[in-house]
């Protein structure tokens, strides 16, 4: 739908052949995305009492909850775009769809940031419309996802292009 196409059911048709590969690529996201984020919170349980209560990065283990979460932050913003890459292109398999997550993004940090940034304002904005709005939000906010990524490859695109 997002070049004009009008949708239809037959995509589910092709991707079913490549669906263990998609259930791949999703699980090592998740289990990339979800470690640090795991292990953040366990420092900051580790140090229970004061420091679980209270944050405060002089606390080495308020800092280590920090840190944990920051990188998993970073590791998902860096994996968002695995997927994408696996179904526009089977053949580079799934752990191929995950380096190339990782390096599209590699000098695009602060603009995918930015961009998930107005997503959660967008989605913010649609749940104060009376929780119907986010309906239409979602729907808005996933084609900005594939847009970024569209955008973010050309751009990658060009650049070795002209190398």
């Amino acid at each position: 739908a997002y070049d004009g196409e009008e949708p239809s059911f037959s995509v589910f048709g092709e991707l079913l052949p490549k669906l263990g590969g998609l259930i791949g690529v999703n699980v090592i996201v998740a289990v990339c995305y979800c470690i640090p984020l795991v292990l953040g919170f366990i420092v900051l349980f580790i140090g229970a009492g004061a420091s679980a209560v209270s944050f405060n990065l002089a606390d080495p283990y308020s800092f280590g909850h920090f840190m944990g979460q920051a990188f998993g932050g970073v590791t998902g913003i860096r994996l968002m775009f695995a997927v994408y890459a696996y179904v526009e292109d089977f053949s580079i398999g799934v752990m191929g769809a995950v380096r190339k997550s990782w390096t599209m993004t590699q000098g695009n940090m602060w603009i995918i940031l930015l961009c998930i940034l107005m997503i959660i304002v967008l989605n913010l904005l649609g749940l104060v419309a009376l929780i119907i709005g986010v309906f239409v939000t979602m729907i808005i906010t996933m084609f900005m996802t594939v847009a970024m990524y569209r955008q973010i490859k050309e751009d990658e695109e060009i650049v070795i292009v002209e190398e």
